[in-house]
C-alpha cells in the first residue's frame, strides 16, 4: 500500500487510524486508489482481494457518514 502512495491505511498494521475533518476528502481518495488496485494489494498480502474490498466498503461508509456531518474518522 505504501508503494502506491497510501498514507492511512499502512497505520492500521497494529495502530489506531485518525482522520481529522479537513483531511476525509483525501481519506476517501486514497479509499478510491486501493480499490483501482485490489488484486495488487491481494497478491502481495495474501488476503483475498473481495474481502480486502468487503473492509473498504465500512470503511468508506463510515468516510461518508463524517463528511456529512462534518466529523473526523477513527478506524481501530
Amino acid at each position: 500500500m505504501r508503494s502506491l502512495g497510501a498514507r492511512w491505511f499502512p497505520l492500521l498494521d497494529g495502530e489506531w487510524v485518525e482522520v481529522a475533518t479537513e483531511e476525509v476528502p483525501e481519506f476517501l481518495a486514497e479509499i478510491a486508489l486501493l480499490r483501482a488496485h485490489l488484486d495488487l494489494i491481494g497478491g502481495a498480502t495474501g488476503v483475498d482481494p473481495w474481502g480486502i474490498g468487503r473492509r473498504l466498503d465500512n470503511i468508506e461508509a463510515a468516510a461518508l457518514r463524517a463528511r456529512r456531518l462534518g466529523a473526523g474518522v477513527l478506524i481501530w
